[in-house]
């Protein structure tokens, strides 16, 4: 099956260039310090908003900072960020919907009231309201994000693992005296993946726009951050007379937005039968963004 699915995503162009893309951002982010040649955050009012030349292939912004090192030095803001916090959600929201669909009774009842609480807050609203309180922060985004967002994913464990209880193999595992444990971890717990990842790598891309969005509007990162959001509300006042402030960061985002969409949509032809595509939407309907 694992080499089936390999096949089809390498047979899939789409799949793999967008991949071909994150990876490529990825080492970038990670060898940030070595690639780019000036300090994203260092004021050089002498060159303020200087034109593309070779030591500055994209030009300075209104503080003189080299807009391609505040790029790359940007994508770990932006890219790594995501994928943190959708791991943490992962943590969270997968656990929660095997306890709910496999336990029952209270605990799925208790489980779900939660996720049905974190879904009915807008996205908008609550980061307002935590910024209201705390601060404007990335950190307190990112927790806003983590309450929000694990509903779905535990919303789409449950329901697989409802359907996986009633299967002969899992029903000739219990009557085989296995352990609850043993049961989840290696008869449900590897049956769940497939919808799961193809849904956190959508879910990637969602963040960062969410990054960059709320960034932008003063809730997430705050300047001199090389984030791309920032960026973009730095270049805003200069859009008549220095566009590539905004076109800049803007590309990066929809570049890596692209990306992750056609990588996730490569897994999702390679992973997920088209049968239970509509029931992995159903599931994942989200309210709050």
């Amino acid at each position: 099956m694992i080499k089936n699915t390999g096949r089809k995503l390498l047979r899939n162009k789409s799949a793999m260039f967008g991949l071909m893309i994150i990876l490529i951002l990825l080492l970038m982010g990670l060898f940030a310090g070595r690639i780019a040649s000036h300090d994203p955050t260092l004021v050089d009012i002498t060159n303020k908003l200087a034109p593309s030349s070779k030591e500055y292939p994209l030009g300075t912004d209104q503080m003189g900072r080299c807009i391609l090192c505040r790029l790359i030095y940007g994508i770990e803001i932006s890219m790594f960020t995501a994928i943190k916090v959708t791991f943490i959600i992962l943590l969270v929201g997968v656990p929660l919907g095997m306890i709910a669909g496999y336990c029952g009774g209270i605990a799925d009842n208790l489980v779900m009231r939660l996720a049905d609480i974190a879904s009915t807050f807008p996205s908008t609203l609550l980061a307002l309201a935590v910024v209201g309180i705390f601060g404007p922060s990335l950190d307190h985004l990112v927790l806003v994000f983590i309450f929000l967002w694990w509903a779905p994913f535990a919303r789409m464990v449950r329901s697989s693992v409802i359907k996986l209880k009633e299967t002969e193999f899992v029903m000739a595992a219990e009557a085989a005296g296995c352990s609850r444990r043993d049961i989840i971890m290696k008869h449900i717990f590897p049956n769940t993946l497939s919808p799961v990842i193809v849904y956190a790598t959508l879910r990637i891309a969602a963040v960062i726009t969410h990054i960059a969005g709320f960034s932008f509007i003063g809730l997430g990162s705050q300047p001199p951050a090389p984030d791309w959001g920032v960026m973009l509300n730095d270049g805003r006042q200069y859009i008549d007379t220095h566009p590539g402030m905004l076109f800049w960061p803007g590309l990066a985002i929809v570049i890596v937005v692209f990306a992750f969409n056609l990588f996730g949509e490569g897994l999702n032809d390679a992973l997920i039968p088209a049968e239970e595509e509509m029931a992995v939407v159903k599931e994942t309907g989200d309210s709050n963004e």
